[in-house]
């Protein structure tokens, strides 16, 4: 059968040389997917947790020990570290970067004037110790995982020559990743 003699929406299925009708199979699908959507957006019960959040509950626990252990160490040498006394003062590294946008220099560090820095970044790591202990207790959420994630995020923007180690990279990764399967309301 040639193409020339074939109707409106039939067609013949490659390989076999069946007749389908494209429209009618279009048509179906569109159906199908807009009962899907209909269903979903009618009220009803809240949907079922997940069959894996027993593990998804050990994988935040675990990644949110790891935050704290990073935060913990990173209170204990933030001062001589990034400190305005330490190996790579962060203020001279805010002056340098002040023309850059966030997207380009992702940072909470900055929001401190320069004579309160030290105590800022103190204080961050205390917020991140605090998310932390949070997830570890097994009361993270999206929240508190992206909490960790962007403090330490910003730690290492700021202080790249002290950061630059593959366990600080991997530990952002994973953070990324997870809060990626993290749903934003706790099941």
């Amino acid at each position: 059968m040639a193409q020339s003699e074939q109707t409106d929406a039939t067609w013949l299925r490659p390989g076999t040389g069946e007749k389908f009708n494209l429209e009618k199979t279009a048509s179906g699908l569109y159906s199908q997917f807009e009962m899907e959507v209909n269903a979903s957006a009618q009220p009803g019960p809240p949907p079922k947790a997940s069959k894996y959040h027993v593990s998804r509950d050990v994988v935040l626990r675990l990644m949110s020990f790891t935050f704290l252990a990073a935060f913990c160490s990173l209170f204990v040498q933030i001062q001589s570290l990034l400190g305005s006394e330490g190996l790579f003062p962060v203020t001279e590294t805010l002056e340098h970067s002040k023309h850059l946008s966030f997207w380009s220099f992702p940072t909470a560090v900055g929001l401190a004037k320069a004579a309160t820095v030290d105590v800022w970044m103190d204080i961050m790591c205390l917020l991140g110790i605090v998310m932390s202990i949070v997830g570890v207790v097994g009361h993270a959420t999206f929240t508190s995982v992206f909490s960790c994630w962007f403090l330490y995020l910003s730690f290492v923007t700021v202080g790249e020559q002290a950061f630059s180690f593959e366990w600080d990279m991997l530990l952002l990764e994973a953070g990324s990743i997870l809060m990626a399967s993290q749903p934003h309301v706790r099941c």
